[in-house]
């Protein structure tokens, strides 16, 4: 089953080293998963509800959302929060 990981943000430093975190998180719990990455503002703040960037979101196998965070992650807290809810609600 595949995951799907969305990062919503701009191309900044912090949302371009996010997406570097979410590819290691991926090869680390050896996951099936993508990952995307959307960056067009009127798509981020209409369509998500956005009203700060970044923002990750993780996305069941029907596209629904069940986990999303918003602001910066050190790579620390990003394994955590990753392994509580990647293990807490698998998908």
């Amino acid at each position: 089953m595949k995951l799907k990981i969305q990062i919503l943000g701009a191309n900044c430093s912090k949302c371009t080293t996010l997406n570097t975190r979410f590819l290691k998180v991926i090869s680390d719990f050896n996951l099936d998963a993508t990952l995307e990455k959307i960056t067009e503002i009127e798509k981020l703040f209409h369509y998500f509800g956005i009203q700060m960037i970044p923002v990750q979101v993780l996305l069941d196998k029907n596209g629904k959302e069940y986990f999303r965070h918003v602001g910066y992650f050190s790579f620390d807290e990003l394994k955590n929060e990753f392994k509580n809810v990647y293990y807490e609600k698998p998908i």
